[in-house]
């Protein structure tokens, strides 16, 4: 049996095509497609296998069985295995596999989480690419879908140890195992902010569906499940504390065209301290970002939120100006400059006016120094569009 397992590694390791495709080789190295059969005979021998690597040798053997069990029967397989030591042993190959711990089984993977500060965001954007990772790692995502239907609270302690996040977003996001509401808190809590978004975007996507939903064909019917759905979500963010509900909505917010009107209650009561913080912490020097910050702002038209809209303005005025962001978000720039208070306004008028002043953009620059006027022109029309000159 371990020359058998060997040969399933080295086949799991070498593939360049789908899961599935591996059936016939799993099945000419194993001698039968019987599952029942096929696991009474590796319980049989695991006092022959090394006892250091029986979790790695389990790991292997049990991806085998689920690419040859049929995967819409994984409850029936579940049953059959949940007091094999196998199983057991399967659970933590796992969970060092998890951890990236393995040097036989690798799991390395490059999200490109870092890039977005707004991890819903983030949440999002990955959502439209869960088939591209699961072609990858189908074996993996089965032996989850496993592990579930044996024992819940087992299953979400292994999510757990996903650090990566790759495999864990696939499962809670693929459609094929859906997590309660009950479930999903101990995730909203988590430390790891892609888990915790996550599962936030798990509760949020029934309210974001049905609200799209509604702004084309309103119905009473859909009303009413909104507003259930609304009240449901309530109860779920009373659950964790408000640095992380400010975290959410806040999030929620700078990404989506509408939120829950609770949404702009809890900002209203919440510390403005906390949401500027939360403000802050998003790339709002990008013009794509800042443009959103006036749905922040209609909520909360406080100097403390005003300064941080101007501060990162100012900035990408400065630092980057580029003039094709600007034709396509100066509206929404624009607008947001009408919400701020006199003030405020009137300092960011007068900062723009006197940088404008110092930018090389006269007829001499065109001449001898062209590249910089082409430059700080673009700087130069965006100040005196902002100007109303």
């Amino acid at each position: 049996m371990i020359e058998k397992v060997e040969k399933i590694a080295a086949l799991i390791n070498s593939r360049s095509t789908g899961w599935f495709r591996l059936k016939p080789d799993l099945v000419n190295i194993l001698g039968t497609e019987n599952c029942e059969k096929l696991i009474d005979d590796f319980e049989s021998q695991l006092g022959s296998f090394p006892s250091k690597n029986l979790p790695h040798y389990s790991l292997v053997f049990y991806l085998a069985l689920v690419i040859l069990h049929p995967h819409n029967d994984l409850a029936k397989l579940s049953s059959d295995i949940k007091d094999k030591e196998s199983y057991r042993m399967m659970q933590a190959g796992l969970r060092i596999f998890l951890t990236s711990k393995s040097d036989k089984l690798k799991y390395d993977v490059e999200l490109t989480a870092e890039q977005f500060p707004n991890k819903y965001e983030y949440i999002n954007f990955f959502s439209g690419h869960i088939p591209d990772y699961e072609m990858d790692m189908r074996g993996f995502l089965l032996l989850f879908e496993l592990i579930y239907y044996e024992d819940k609270q087992r299953f979400l302690n292994v999510m757990n140890q996903d650090h990566q996040n790759m495999i864990f977003l696939c499962v809670l996001l693929n459609g094929r195992v859906i997590l309660s509401s009950n479930e999903l808190i101990s995730f909203l809590n988590s430390e790891d902010l892609l888990k915790a978004n996550g599962a936030f975007f798990c509760i949020m996507e029934g309210f974001s569906n049905l609200a799209r939903k509604i702004s084309n064909h309103p119905t009473e019917e859909n009303e009413e499940e909104l507003h259930q759905k609304i009240i449901k979500i309530h109860e779920l963010l009373e659950k964790v504390s408000e640095e992380r509900k400010i975290h959410f909505i806040v999030n929620y917010i700078l990404a989506e065209q509408s939120y829950p009107s609770f949404f702009a209650d809890e900002l209203k009561s919440s510390r403005l301290n906390t949401v500027v913080a939360e403000l802050e912490s998003k790339n709002l020097n990008n013009l794509y970002k800042l443009k959103d910050m006036f749905k922040v702002m209609k909520i909360l038209p406080e100097t403390e939120i005003e300064r941080v809209f101007a501060l990162h303005f100012i900035k990408w005025v400065k630092d980057d100006s580029n003039p094709y962001l600007w034709e396509n978000f100066k509206h929404d720039i624009k607008y947001a400059i009408s919400l701020l208070s006199d003030k405020t306004k009137k300092d960011i008028m007068q900062q723009l006016k006197v940088f404008g002043e110092t930018l090389n953009v006269s007829s001499f620059d065109y001449q001898v120094r062209q590249s910089l006027f082409r430059k700080e022109e673009a700087k130069s029309i965006i100040i005196k569009e902002c100007l109303g000159y």
